[in-house]
C-alpha cells in the first residue's frame, strides 16, 4: 500500500541521514549559536542541529555561529 511505501521511504531517508551525520566531523558551536538553537522548539531542534552541522561541514566551517544557523535555515527551508 501507499502508506507502507511512504513509511519505508521515510525510514530509508532517516538511515541515510544518520549515516551521513556520523561520517561528518561536526563543527564546534559558538556559545551564542547554542543559545539561539535552544530557542527552537524541542521537537524540531534535533533536525535543525543536524541540518546546521551538515550545512557547516559542506562549507568547511570550523565554527557554527548564529549566522551559520540562520543561513542553514534559509538553505534547507527552500
Amino acid at each position: 500500500s501507499n502508506v507502507i511505501a511512504i513509511a519505508v521511504d521515510a525510514a530509508i531517508n532517516a538511515s541515510i541521514d544518520s549515516a551521513i551525520d556520523s561520517a561528518i566531523d561536526p563543527a564546534s558551536w559558538a556559545v551564542d549559536a547554542q543559545k539561539e538553537l535552544q530557542k527552537i522548539p524541542f521537537f524540531v531542534r534535533g533536525k535543525a542541529r543536524r541540518n546546521t552541522e551538515r550545512f557547516a561541514a559542506e562549507r568547511g566551517l570550523a565554527t557554527i555561529t548564529v549566522d551559520t544557523l540562520y543561513d542553514a535555515k534559509a538553505h534547507f527551508g527552500r
